[in-house]
Formats: structure tokens, C-alpha cells, sequence
């Protein structure tokens, strides 16, 4: 069984058109950047509303495989969910110096970019893909 989230067609740009906040929009676009930064792949719209950056395949010993985003963020009503595609435990990282921001166990969440710290946001993401990366890593 695959997920039911899958990478779309959809426009940037007529996502960014749906979002009222103009707070939200600038904190949206200023994410693309960080994440397209960091990742270095273009933003691609995951079902409705989530804005992924590259990909990779998975398979657990359990047989069910697919495919799922390697970095991205979504805009929800509230707050932005980051997801990192690993176990933000597993990180090893010092999450307070990050700022306000909650922990799932692959995604964190915050209401404001302002409320976060950019530079170690971007360290964050660059390990979470590695370790992902590493953890998914095809040896055919």
C-alpha cells in the first residue's frame, strides 16, 4: 500500500493565490527559499496543500513501499508543519536554540518563520535529508 499523498501538478503560484494572511504568504515564500536552498530541487505541490522538495523511495520489512517527500512544509490555518522525513529525536539536535517550535516525531511546527532561527532551521533540514538519504539509499 502506497500513500494516499502524491506529488501533483499543481501551481506554486495558485497555491501562494489561495493563501489570505498576507503574514502567512511572506513566511510561505520565505520557506520556499529556505528549503529550496537547502535541498536544492524545485518546490512540488503533495496533494493539497503540501510543498515538498525531492523525494525518495522507501520499503520496510513489513513489504508496504512508496514514495514520500525528502523535506517540505505545509501551510495549515494555525501553523506551518515542517516535515523532515526522519525521527526528530534521532537528530540529535538542540531544538531550543531553534525557537518557538513544537516536535512531532518527523515534523515540527511553528506559527511564525520570525519565531524561529533561519540559519539553524537550514542546518536542521540539511541533516534531516542526509540522514534520510543515508537511510533510504538504493545499493543496486
Amino acid at each position: 500500500m502506497a500513500n494516499k499523498t502524491q506529488p501533483t501538478n499543481k501551481s506554486i503560484h495558485e497555491l501562494l493565490e489561495s493563501i489570505d494572511d498576507t503574514c502567512k504568504k511572506e513566511d510561505t515564500l520565505k520557506l520556499i527559499g529556505v528549503f529550496e536552498e537547502v535541498i536544492g530541487a524545485p518546490p512540488v505541490i503533495w496533494g493539497d496543500n503540501i510543498i515538498g522538495f525531492d523525494a525518495y523511495s522507501y520499503k520496510y520489512a513489513s513489504g508496504r513501499s512508496g514514495t514520500w517527500l525528502l523535506s517540505g512544509f505545509a501551510c495549515r490555518k494555525n501553523y506551518f508543519t515542517l516535515y523532515l522525513s526522519c525521527d526528530v529525536n534521532q537528530l540529535k539536535f538542540n531544538l531550543a536554540k531553534l525557537g518557538k517550535v513544537r516536535k512531532g516525531v518527523g515534523c515540527l511546527y511553528i506559527k511564525k518563520v520570525n519565531d524561529i532561527n533561519l540559519l539553524l532551521l537550514k542546518k536542521l533540514i540539511k541533516k534531516a535529508a542526509e540522514m534520510t538519504r543515508n537511510k533510504y539509499a538504493t545499493s543496486e
